[in-house]
């Protein structure tokens, strides 16, 4: 399992990607990052949420 940290803003744009903690395999580690970078836009933060950006921490299971 891989734990992703993300940074999006609060139009949810990706604003950064980062491995949290590996995998132990870096083909795993590399791939769960291509992942997150590949989604075009996130959902936009809910009216109300006024910071510029947000953290969130993703874990990302691949399975054979």
């Amino acid at each position: 399992m891989v734990t992703a940290h993300l940074m999006v803003t609060l139009s949810g744009q990706l604003a950064g990607v980062s491995v949290a903690r590996l995998s132990g395999n870096a083909a795993c580690d590399q791939a769960a990052l291509r992942a997150v970078r590949r989604v075009v836009q996130f959902t936009a933060a809910p009216a109300g949420l006024t910071n510029a950006r947000y953290s969130f921490v993703l874990s990302i299971r691949f399975a054979r």
